[in-house]
């Protein structure tokens, strides 16, 4: 009994190390991101909804569950798309690429800089680091007509050379809590209840391209709590006048 008890009480250590490493080690100003409010497990929790490696042709399906279950989120942009649009407008998937980023601020979401090929940023050289977080800065400006003030490392991967980059570029750095990579709807539910168990009264989700999960968590969400409030208006560009598109 000892042995399960010690067992268990270690588990718990990891799981709340693993859940707690992101957001304690990069704090970040969540006033930025759109969010909406649950109760779950009879507690208000704040969620922030974000996306990563948007656009692709599955985004203009990821934008349809969102706006059929009334949720605005953050989608983080890597550049290499809207890149082939403006060197060949009339390349079809460039054109989709550039139309779903268009379409995220017409639905009320947010959206960030996620550099412009999605390497491992810490292996580049200064040079090549201001041309992936600049030209993506340059191609969203383009693209919506602001400045992005967001930016999520590529695989979350950081360090100091990238920081005096992003430090540069005015962009506050958003990490993750909860992530669903290679990991089923209920995980990731399971994972966010923990953080509510340990007393956290937000939670910052990361999705990347897979609808289904994505499907299957709003599922879980809905049944087993309140419906959202109505989330706070941020665009996550610096401006302070709407975006008209």
């Amino acid at each position: 009994m000892l042995r399960n008890f010690l067992l268990l009480v270690l588990i718990s250590i990891v799981m709340f190390l693993k859940i707690a490493s992101a957001a304690e080690v990069y704090p970040v100003e969540y006033t930025t991101l759109p969010y909406h409010d649950y109760s779950i497990q009879n507690k208000q929790h704040r969620i922030y909804w974000t996306f990563d490696d948007h656009p692709l042709d599955i985004t203009s399906r990821y934008l349809d569950v969102l706006r059929q279950n009334g949720i605005k989120g953050t989608f983080f942009i890597v550049g290499q798309p809207l890149l082939g649009y403006y060197k060949n407008p009339a390349y079809r998937p460039a054109q989709r690429a550039y139309n779903n980023v268009r379409k995220m601020l017409q639905d009320g979401h947010a959206v960030g800089n996620h550099s412009v090929s999605h390497r491992i940023m810490c292996t580049l050289t200064s040079k090549e680091l201001r041309w992936e977080v600049g030209e993506t800065q340059s191609l969203l400006q383009k693209t919506i007509g602001a400045l992005p003030s967001l930016w999520r490392p590529p695989h979350g991967k950081v360090c100091s050379a990238l920081y005096n980059v992003v430090q540069a570029n005015k962009l506050t750095s958003i990490m993750w809590d909860v992530d669903d990579y290679r990991h089923a709807a209920s995980t990731v539910w399971f994972y966010l209840n923990k953080r509510v168990q340990f007393g956290y009264n937000h939670t910052v989700l990361l999705f990347h391209v897979n609808v289904k999960t994505l499907e299957d968590f709003i599922a879980l969400l809905k049944k087993n709590t309140t419906q959202p409030a109505i989330p706070t208006k941020a665009s996550g560009v610096r401006t302070k006048s709407e975006l008209t598109l």
